[in-house]
């Protein structure tokens, strides 16, 4: 068997003839074969080549943090000092701008998008993980995403049997000098280019949204996790200001 074919059946990704994938799956059972979590790991890592830009291509680059959720069901949630058992757990991909990029992503024709994220992802197995799932919806990350002793964000989320739930969540703040050296290696766009910010994102990158809009960006946000000091007239008139083209 090639290591092809092998890996296809270990993965899943492509079918392989009954009578092959038997005799693989009898070999693994055989040696006692267990995929190894440190060498999927480095495989992640690699560079996955982009696809040549298009400028006729509409492109998105959302701004926010990208997580894992860990979502425990629970049969009550729990209060100070509790003890609770978790029916299951399971760990998806989470994040504001994340699913903001993967749906505009995943709308195909006659909507294609160029999305990409900017985020702060370390260089632990869990970013590895996440970028590895973007990666494979056809997500890219911005230039310096990934930070040499960062690690992804998580999110834990107890959920009880008639939808109530609670949050734990730990956002990690997309550095404003990241979206500076983004914008300076920008220039112009040249066809049309959303620059969209996730809810918590806006207080600290304000200063640079005017030069953004000057640089022929356009430019979206959402209201999830938008900070309470914004939460009035004057501030909403304001985001208004920024974000509503004249």
């Amino acid at each position: 068997m090639s290591i092809g074919t092998v890996s296809n059946v270990l993965t899943g990704r492509r079918g392989v003839r009954s009578g092959k994938r038997v005799a693989i799956l009898n070999a693994i059972e055989a040696l006692g074969y267990v995929p190894d979590a440190a060498a999927r790991s480095l495989i992640a890592r690699r560079a996955r080549p982009r696809p040549p830009a298009d400028p006729a291509t509409p492109r998105l680059t959302c701004v926010g943090y990208v997580c894992a959720d860990h979502t425990a069901q629970v049969t009550v949630l729990p209060h100070r000092d509790d003890r609770v058992t978790a029916m299951a757990i399971g760990k998806t991909l989470g994040g504001c701008a994340a699913n903001v990029a993967v749906t505009a992503a995943g709308l195909g024709a006659p909507c294609v998008i160029a999305s990409e994220v900017m985020t702060l992802l370390g260089d632990d197995p869990d970013s590895d993980w996440a970028a590895s799932l973007l990666a494979d919806r056809g997500v890219v990350l911005t230039s310096g995403s990934r930070k040499a002793g960062a690690r992804l964000s998580r999110c834990i989320i107890m959920v009880e049997a008639n939808g109530a739930r609670t949050i734990i969540n730990e956002p990690l703040q997309v550095p404003s000098e990241d979206l500076e050296v983004w914008l300076d290696a920008l220039g112009a766009p040249t066809g049309r280019h959303v620059l969209h910010l996730q809810g918590d994102e806006i207080g600290p990158l304000v200063p640079l949204l005017p030069r953004a809009r000057a640089q022929g960006l356009r430019l979206a946000t959402h209201t999830t996790h938008l900070a309470r000091s914004w939460r009035s007239p004057e501030k909403l008139a304001e985001l208004c200001c920024l974000f509503v083209a004249a």
